[in-house]
């Protein structure tokens, strides 16, 4: 190689200095081994860096390091004039969540493709998250959302490898307001865990009531027709449960309100499965909330004059 090889051993004069064993009983001089651990060093820190974007590339899943449980959040969107506002106000609170725990957004679109847009928010989020797509077919008055919550665990059974056992799924709607400290609870939950959920079916609150540390109904809007009463922001599930041979899905167009219980029947639950999380279900950690955009004669004009990016 130039600039490696010496006088003698190339047979020309170089003004290089020599760094081959000739003479030295066959071990590498000193130069010569600094530089190939030099080289070493820089393959390492190569395929490190080649493996971290990997990991955050647009679109692909993330691969958690090996033993650590991951929180994938699954959060099903429509185009809408409040939905970038929205999914802004979610990205914040998974990026201070995301210092303490491993976690993953799927944000699955119910469109026929993409939004660019979207894209371009998840990426500058610096989450590691996967985009996906799933136009729903919704009939009135039934529960909403069941294709692209389905399309988002169907991405999870499909992970290769597959995601650590005690790796928790939790269903966050982009038009709720979370505090990061209930992805402290989440990072507990090992069956299904439950909490209240703020301004839930007309309430102050719907929220599981406990005794003797255990759940033994639910404070909340037809919760005598529900064996489940809980809000889909109310619950976690770990995602052995998702994973097991036969899919638990949504039912897709089930009858309102029944979407959640139906869901954690199928899973194969039982109240005393329920773990109560969030000071046993005694603090609200998530509220329903609605992003009203009050009407403009202006918004047109608006319009032309800005970038949506």
């Amino acid at each position: 190689m130039a600039g490696l090889h010496c006088r003698t051993c190339a047979g020309a004069a170089q003004a290089s200095p020599c760094l081959c064993t000739r003479g030295t009983g066959g071990r590498l001089p000193p130069r010569l081994l600094v530089l190939l651990v030099l080289i070493v060093q820089l393959a390492f820190v190569a395929v490190c860096v080649a493996l971290i974007v990997a990991d955050c590339e647009p679109g692909q899943p993330h691969r958690s390091p090996a033993g650590t449980p991951t929180i994938f959040v699954i959060t099903p969107t429509f185009a809408r004039v409040t939905q970038k506002p929205d999914l802004t106000r979610l990205s914040h609170t998974l990026q201070i969540a995301a210092r303490r725990h491993a976690i993953v957004w799927i944000l699955v679109e119910d469109a026929e493709t993409r939004n660019p847009i979207l894209t371009a928010l998840l990426s500058r989020s610096g989450l590691a998250y996967v985009h996906l797509n799933k136009k729903e077919k919704h009939k009135a008055h039934h529960f909403k959302g069941g294709d692209p919550r389905n399309e988002g665990i169907r991405h999870i059974r499909g992970m290769h490898p597959p995601p650590h056992l005690d790796s928790v799924v939790y269903f966050a709607d982009d038009d709720n307001s979370y505090d990061e400290r209930l992805f402290d609870e989440i990072a507990q939950v090992r069956t299904a865990g439950v909490w209240p959920v703020g301004y839930s079916g007309g309430r102050r609150a719907e929220f599981p009531v406990v005794q003797d540390g255990r759940v033994v109904r639910f404070e909340a809007y037809l919760a005598e027709n529900r064996k489940f009463a809980t809000d889909m922001a109310g619950f976690a599930i770990g995602v052995k449960y998702l994973l097991q041979p036969k899919p638990v899905l949504f039912t897709v167009n089930a009858q309102r309100t029944t979407g959640e219980t139906r869901f954690l029947e199928a899973a194969g639950l039982d109240l005393a499965d329920l773990q109560p999380l969030a000071a046993n279900c005694t603090a609200v950690l998530v509220w329903h909330v609605k992003s009203l955009v009050p009407f403009s004669e202006f918004h047109e004009v608006d319009d032309a004059h800005l970038r949506d990016t």
